[in-house]
């Protein structure tokens, strides 16, 4: 069992289903999944049919609105174009 949080406080997993809307690139996709590795906790998200993993650290991760069901972002330059690479 989970303790209770409070109003603006959220559990990591709880993000799955959540739109992901980014500064510079806007939506870019649903959390597909959570990975909670021992270094560090990762989104995955599907973006033009690759799956892009986005750290949960401060700067990165901006704000969650859950009410709306959306994380706001502010990617790092390059991060998407990573994953796009052949």
């Amino acid at each position: 069992m989970l303790p209770p949080l409070e109003e603006d406080q959220y559990y990591y997993h709880d993000l799955v289903g959540f739109e992901v809307q980014d500064e510079q690139h806007g939506s870019i996709g649903t959390v597909d999944a959570l990975y909670d590795l021992q270094t560090q906790n990762l989104l995955g998200v599907t973006y033009r049919g690759k799956e892009v993993l986005i750290p949960i650290t401060d700067g990165i991760l901006i704000r969650v609105d859950q009410r709306e069901r959306k994380v706001y972002t502010r990617l790092p330059e390059g991060l998407l174009d990573l994953y796009l690479e052949d």
